[in-house]
């Protein structure tokens, strides 16, 4: 269908009548289930999973038993996951096998942050998590007949879901902890449940012909944060020395605001005085020279910074630059954009990763991440070379609120400090969503740009 609406293309199946489900595939083909009829006294018919390409070939991998197949999702392993007898999976080629343990009965699924596929089960009155290799663990609700119904992973590292009877949010953190949050309507029966772009939880209300907002972030939570994930006044390499400089402006015309700004320092260094608080008169801007050394008085150090206010005042813009050496000399530096938490990824490519084989000419590449979540993240950079080879991969942990630049710089980190490019990629991927960052540095001149995270494709 095209953006005015009309048809431009249908493909019609060869088994099942009643296609279901469908979702993208990380092999860039659309993936499909198929329903079994319930008519009496017409033998079942064929179905299938289905897979069709953007250009409209249409393959069918029948299904057996021949079972009605639901919602299919992309699993952590690469292959697609579905609804059926009670759980089934397809590879990239077609093959089909059964998941899950007797009694479950699975009816809406999700892939979790920690690898695993999550799913709500209305018969069992449970939510529960499969990993790749097929290993059930069930998590009784609360209160019985609550009937979970559909769930989804939230931005905060927890998994969300409706109760449909019990007329109740609930969250589940990956160890199965549930927590419960009744929906002010009475009688709604939520059902349909979506993570927001504003970072909030959203959800129908199906007898009460609304919908619901559950706020975890954003405006709606009367508190609103930026996010510059990469800040600094310290030494680099060469003698050179990096600091952060922070433009702030309240953009209303009537009201005062106050932005508050959180320095989350890097692990492993000081930052004794990490929250101050700036007030902004109605269309006032203010510049913070060296914000990190000279407002939080924490110099020889890197982080991140937050900036947050309340939505009953601003709204604030922001913007930071990285820049050496100190005003009044004449001074190399990069702009490093304040972001909102809809910019936090899960995967993330970096194209134009530099080095100059070493520290005397050319450029070095610096890459890091902040973890805004409230749980860990587990983050993997892969390096790449123009070719697509992979020159090297680097994994660690990233605790909750954790900013950390990787050091030396990749190259280095990852035994290539040798290689000559300016051509090569990263790619960084995370169990929950993070702010990635990279940022390349001429060794000349030490004259920075600080690249921009591009959303990557799932590994096949």
């Amino acid at each position: 269908m095209s953006v005015d609406g009309s048809v431009t293309g249908q493909f019609p199946l060869v088994y099942g009548t009643f296609a279901e489900g469908i979702v993208a595939g990380p092999d860039g083909n659309l993936w499909f289930t198929e329903l079994q009829h319930n008519f009496v006294g017409m033998p079942p018919w064929r179905i299938a999973i289905g897979r069709v390409t953007p250009g409209g070939v249409l393959t069918e991998y029948p299904l057996t038993p021949q079972q009605s197949a639901g919602a299919i999702i992309p699993g952590a392993d690469s292959s697609l996951w579905f609804v059926w007898a009670p759980l089934g999976k397809v590879t990239l080629q077609g093959v089909i096998s059964a998941v899950g343990a007797p009694g479950i009965a699975p009816s809406s699924i999700t892939p979790g942050p920690d690898g695993n596929v999550w799913f709500t089960d209305a018969t069992n009155n449970t939510v529960g998590k499969v990993s790749v290799a097929g290993v059930v663990t069930t998590f009784p609700l609360p209160a019985p007949h609550s009937t979970p119904f559909d769930i989804v992973a939230g931005p905060d590292g927890n998994l969300w879901f409706t109760e449909y009877d019990g007329n109740r949010l609930g969250r589940v953190t990956t160890s199965g902890v549930i927590t419960e949050f009744a929906v002010p309507t009475p009688g709604s029966n939520p059902a349909a449940i979506c993570l927001g772009p504003d970072g909030n939880i959203w959800f129908t209300e199906s007898s009460a012909s609304q919908v619901g907002r559950l706020v975890l972030s954003g405006p709606a939570s009367g508190n609103i944060t930026l996010t510059v994930p990469a800040a600094a006044s310290k030494g680099g390499a060469n003698g050179a020395f990096f600091h952060t400089d922070l433009w702030l402006l309240n953009r209303s015309f009537a009201t005062n605001s106050i932005a508050t700004l959180t320095y989350r320092c890097a692990t492993g260094l000081s930052c004794p005085g990490n929250v101050r608080a700036v007030s902004l008169a109605p269309r006032q801007s203010t510049m913070l020279t060296d914000v990190i050394g000279q407002t939080f008085s924490a110099p020889s150090t890197n982080g991140a910074i937050e900036i947050s206010w309340t939505s009953s005042t601003g709204p604030i813009s922001a913007e930071s630059r990285v820049s050496t050496p100190l005003p009044p000399a004449p001074a190399f530096g990069t702009t490093v954009p304040a972001l909102p938490i809809t910019e936090t990824k899960t995967r993330a490519v970096f194209i134009g990763m530099a080095s100059g084989g070493g520290l005397t000419s050319g450029s070095r590449s610096n890459a890091g991440a902040y973890n805004p979540q409230p749980v860990p993240a587990d983050v993997t950079f892969t390096l790449h070379a123009s070719d697509g080879t992979i020159l090297g991969i680097y994994s660690r942990s990233y605790s909750a609120r954790e900013a950390y630049q990787l050091s030396p710089n990749i190259f280095d980190l990852l035994g290539v400090g040798g290689t000559v490019t300016a051509d090569a990629y990263l790619v960084v991927t995370a169990s929950a969503p993070i702010f990635p960052y990279v940022t390349v540095v001429d060794n000349v001149s030490g004259d920075s740009s600080f690249l921009n995270a591009s959303d990557d494709e799932p590994t096949p």
